[in-house]
């Protein structure tokens, strides 16, 4: 709830900018969050054992991650075992996007009801739509008068 609270009026603000909805965008993450989460679960031997994932946590790691590469610099405060921990987005994206990774491969999966791969499944949302707002494939609506 928090990401969506803290980056969401803003990369919705940063979308809107270009005349596009942000919808497509969280359905997108939350789809590519729920593939990555069915390919972890069929690497580890657990299959649709598992289920699929279709919720928050892609679109959750999507709105920061297209944060972090819209304002890397501007800092986030977490709070993680009751430590709190201030970091600038572009190394906050980067830690959780280990620690994601970290927990998609490590043994098998962790089974701590974390969704690990849904998280990276936001990859391709994390580079590839600021990136392609930033190279032009999208042109600002223009201000009517």
């Amino acid at each position: 709830m928090y990401a969506f609270l803290r980056f969401g009026p803003e990369v919705r603000q940063s979308i809107a900018a270009f005349g596009l909805p942000i919808w497509p965008f969280c359905v997108g993450a939350a789809l590519a969050g729920s593939f990555a989460f069915l390919a972890f679960s069929a690497v580890q031997g657990g299959g649709a054992r598992f289920g699929s994932c279709l919720g928050a946590s892609a679109v959750t790691l999507a709105l920061l991650a297209f944060y972090a590469r819209t304002y890397p610099s501007r800092e986030l405060g977490f709070v993680i075992m009751f430590i709190p921990i201030r970091m600038a987005a572009e190394h906050a994206l980067a830690a959780i996007g280990l620690v994601s990774l970290f927990g998609s491969i490590v043994s098998g999966g962790l089974r701590d009801g974390i969704a690990h791969g849904a998280h990276l499944g936001g990859a391709p949302f994390w580079g590839g739509v600021p990136r392609a707002f930033d190279a032009g494939t999208f042109q600002a609506k223009k201000e009517l008068n």
